[in-house]
């Protein structure tokens, strides 16, 4: 029945009867495959529960399965994060309610891991709202901070080019720091000394 429901292959079903004449040992060649078939593609833990659904030994244990399935797979359960997309760098950022113009990616995360998700970026959110007030506090000379800038990501040398203190340029590396890239803000940090 697994191998009608293609959660295996008919090659592993003979292995399955020639492993051995004994049914425990049957029993650990057909896991072992169904382990590797579910890694291979998850969704096949899925028909395996529902397989299991199928005999009246095995109900309980397909219910449970499929329930738990069902919590951690439902596609019903994501919300979709707005994050802003910089097209001239390609980097990903929260969304923030005063760029409403900026191009919006929506990242489906589940609703499970959303709070941690808002979790993560309320921490980039204060370490950044950190740093860049200490790096203002610093105030490291402007047309050095400027020139590190432009050596870390020439792309920027616009957009500094309208800087014309020490805020606004924070304000650009605000800009170019994300979830899953703060390399600017941590080279900044690093060669002007900014201590918290």
């Amino acid at each position: 029945m697994l191998q009608r429901e293609s959660v295996i292959r008919g090659q592993v079903l003979a292995s399955v009867e020639s492993a051995s004449p004994s049914v425990p040992n049957q029993r650990e060649v057909l896991l072992a495959a169904i382990i590797v078939a579910i890694e291979s593609k998850y969704s096949s833990l899925q028909t395996f529960a529902s397989v299991l659904c199928k005999f009246t030994g095995n109900v309980k244990l397909g219910t449970v399965i499929q329930r738990d399935y069902d919590t951690q797979f439902s596609t019903d359960e994501f919300v979709n994060i707005e994050m802003e997309e910089d097209s001239s760098t390609g980097t990903v950022t929260p969304s923030s309610p005063h760029t409403p113009t900026a191009p919006t990616v929506e990242i489906p995360v589940r609703k499970s891991k959303s709070r941690e998700f808002s979790s993560i970026r309320a921490s980039l959110a204060r370490m950044i709202f950190k740093v860049s007030k200490a790096i203002t506090q610093k105030s490291p000379p402007l047309i050095d901070l400027k020139s590190l800038i432009c050596l870390f990501n020439s792309d920027l040398k616009g957009k500094l080019a309208e800087c014309n203190d020490i805020s606004s340029v924070v304000h650009v590396i605000e800009g170019e720091c994300s979830l899953t890239d703060i390399e600017l803000l941590e080279t900044v940090v690093e060669e002007f000394e900014v201590l918290e």
